[in-house]
């Protein structure tokens, strides 16, 4: 699968709804989330970015927090393997998105998000050694922060559509 090109097709559809429903974007429904659609869409901007800001780190090989000694993790291979994540886990703090979400910071959330999926069109990051830690997942490579920044955008990407529609 090829991940970078199905996370900027998913970044792009997240634009597009912002784009399309606008405020509607932060009305509630209980009954299929506890989050509104904007806060989802928000929250995996902010993800997305930080999951991508670890491939750069990777690539760059100066952090401390890039280690050679982190173990594959073996609950990612699992996500991987089953082809998407399980609904209702707890996000990290980090990324837990405000009540009301502000669509112009939702706009500019979504374009660093872009910006810096970008900037890996056509480099190999299977050359790339070292792992950084994910707060639940464990050690992942840059090829498996790249994988999990595509499948996170898929899984909320399509509860906010349905919350939207």
């Amino acid at each position: 699968m090829d991940h970078l090109n199905t996370l900027t097709a998913a970044l792009e559809r997240m634009d597009h709804l912002r784009k399309e429903k606008g405020d509607a974007l932060n009305e509630r429904r209980p009954e299929m989330s506890g989050w509104s659609a904007a806060q989802h869409l928000y929250h995996v901007a902010l993800a997305t970015d930080l999951a991508l800001s670890c491939v750069a780190t990777i690539l760059a090989g100066t952090s401390p927090r890039v280690r050679q000694d982190l173990p594959k993790s073996e609950l990612f291979a699992q996500l991987l393997a089953r082809g998407s994540f399980p609904r209702g886990t707890q996000a990290p703090r980090l990324v837990i998105p405000p009540t009301t979400i502000n669509l112009d910071f939702l706009e500019q959330e979504l374009a660093t998000a872009s910006a810096a999926a970008a900037k890996f069109q056509g480099q190999n990051l299977s050359q790339a050694t070292g792992r950084i830690m994910h707060e639940i997942l464990g050690g992942l490579d840059a090829q498996e922060w790249l994988a999990f920044a595509q499948m996170h955008v898929t899984h909320h990407l399509n509860i906010a559509e349905g919350l939207a529609s």
